[in-house]
């Protein structure tokens, strides 16, 4: 019997989370930007699975629309990650102008 890969894969999403170590804060709010397209990629997963299981599988309808389902729940979280990078740039704007923007010898006033 074949092994299901979407466990191994979210075991590695889950792992990749725990072990995440940006360089600084200005990398971690670059990548919060990224994190609708992941979400994405994972909604997109799960509409492969629902249409592949409607169209090649002997399933009942009602277990492809629960797939289907699933797919349109992973959707909304997409919506939820669009509003992090803006709300890390606006919770943190001064700290981000240090780098952005910063002032004639903004260095001295010793922030890293």
């Amino acid at each position: 019997m074949g092994q299901f890969p979407l466990p191994a894969a979210a075991a590695e999403f889950r792992s990749a989370a725990s072990q995440y170590t940006p360089d600084d804060m200005y990398e971690f709010g670059l990548h919060l930007a990224q994190m609708p397209a992941a979400m994405a990629d994972i909604a997109e997963g799960l509409k492969t699975m629902a249409i592949r299981t409607g169209t090649e599988r002997p399933v009942n309808p009602l277990v492809v629309e629960a797939l289907a389902a699933l797919y349109h729940a992973q959707r909304a979280t997409i919506t939820a990650a669009e509003t992090i990078a803006p709300m890390f740039r606006k919770a943190h704007a001064t700290d981000l102008a240090r780098r952005e923007a910063p002032r004639n010898n903004e260095q001295e006033w010793n922030v890293r």
